[in-house]
């Protein structure tokens, strides 16, 4: 309000990236992201409420725990499977909160983290989940496990004007979590555990100062890493006690040779924003971000080659099974896949929808069609966004489901449809 020799942070509420404001008065703003998502201001930046929930599919996170069987996660408690090495997905019940990322420490068991604090568990291969208490409502960014009942989860609460990381972590298989040392001021956005005590973890300080904490001793004590000055950064991968690399901001990434005590930027000759990094052993390793960018290196990183993706949309995760077959999801429900090392990246996995749901944006009446006509029972339920059930019906041996939603107000609903054989959750805007 001077000029601009001070600025003050707002809170948006929000953790995705704004792409645009506009203000028609000086207290009435509008901004989105780049998810979809719509949000107003009335009392000058102060206070912002969601004007939608963003109609864009995102993924954020994916997961491969065998080579045929993985997950993905993403914006309103998305959850997808395949268990044909990408060839198919199917959507899973999930929850209404965004998810930002998801681990399996076996092929039953797995675990997915968000926003609010959410962390949700399955123990049957994704067929149901049920909700963790983290003892927080912060935004939970990355999920690892060490082993069958060790885990860590990190994230941040924003407490304008300043962000406060969060560490938890478990010994009981998510039953309970407790609160260890992160220090003030840091966005917590990835971690890595090399074994069962050494971990790292990458994010950002207050003003995107890129950070990388260490820890020896299973996250009692947290150590800050000397990495230069350097951007934000995203994500952190080890291939062993003493090699790591990170990427962020700008293009950045890092990498040690010595277990963190000396880390060198190495030059991809790109700028765009990385979210995500893989390695192998051998020096082979891949990153990818923002405008579909998908980096490869086969030297430990002295030497990068942009691969053709075929996708301007921003990258959000990757995952190796072998060192031919890897995946990458992100923006706009975009799964791409290689079966040769990314020297062809050509496949757009489509995920696999079996039911439609019909018109959308709705007012009165909604129609929802089995295409596959598999008959016995059927039940839908539409949910609010904070996941409070508001209508549900059952069906018996029908392909066609007419359900009046007349009694809901203007909004983003989910809408979950579930057979004996299949679960979708759909979006529905009634207008």
């Amino acid at each position: 309000i001077d000029g601009g020799t001070t600025w003050t942070t707002l809170s948006s509420g929000t953790t995705n990236l704004l792409q645009s404001v506009c203000f028609t008065s000086t207290d009435v703003g509008y901004s989105v992201d780049y998810s979809g998502r719509i949000i107003k201001t009335t009392d000058a930046g102060t206070n912002w409420t969601f004007l939608s929930e963003g109609l864009i599919d995102l993924f954020t996170s994916v997961c491969f725990p065998e080579v045929s069987i993985g997950y993905a996660v993403g914006l309103s408690g998305m959850i997808i499977k395949t268990t044909d090495a990408g060839i198919t997905w199917n959507r899973l019940p999930g929850g209404a909160r965004d998810l930002e990322s998801v681990y399996f420490t076996d092929t039953n068991t797995g675990y997915a983290v968000g926003g609010n604090g959410i962390i949700l568990k399955t123990i049957d291969a994704g067929a149901s989940w049920v909700s963790l208490p983290s003892g927080t409502t912060g935004s939970l960014i990355s999920v690892y496990f060490t082993g069958y009942d060790t885990g860590y989860v990190v994230g941040y609460y924003l407490s304008a004007p300043s962000r406060y990381g969060i560490i938890l972590k478990t010994t009981d298989g998510g039953a309970s979590w407790v609160t260890l040392p992160s220090g003030h001021n840091k966005y917590l956005s990835s971690l890595y555990f090399i074994n069962s005590n050494t971990g790292l973890i990458a994010g950002s300080d207050s003003v995107n100062n890129g950070l990388i904490l260490k820890t020896t001793d299973g996250g009692s004590t947290w150590t800050s890493l000397p990495i230069g000055k350097t951007k934000g950064l995203a994500s952190v991968f080890c291939t062993d006690v003493n090699i790591a690399y990170a990427v962020g901001d700008s293009g950045t990434i890092l990498k040690t040779n010595d277990g963190g005590t000396n880390w060198t930027a190495l030059s991809c000759g790109s700028i765009n924003p990385l979210n995500s990094v893989y390695f192998f052993k051998d020096g082979t390793g891949f990153v990818a971000g923002f405008n579909g960018t998908i980096l490869k290196t086969t030297d430990t990183g002295t030497n990068w080659t942009i691969l053709a993706t075929g996708t301007c949309n921003t990258l959000s995760s990757l995952c190796f099974t072998d060192s031919r077959t890897g995946y990458a999801v992100g923006v706009n429900g975009t799964i791409l896949k290689t079966s040769n090392g990314g020297t062809s990246i050509n496949e757009i996995l489509p995920v696999k929808t079996v039911f439609k749901l019909y018109p959308n944006p709705a007012c009165n009446k909604i129609t929802i069609e089995n295409t596959q006509n598999s008959g016995g029972e059927t039940v839908i339920s539409i949910f609010d966004i904070k996941g409070i059930l508001l209508l549900q019906d059952k069906f018996n041996f029908k392909n066609l489901f007419n359900i009046d939603v007349s009694v809901l107000p203007e909004g983003i609903y989910l809408v979950k449809i579930q057979t004996t054989a299949e679960i979708e959750i759909k979006k529905l805007m009634i207008k």
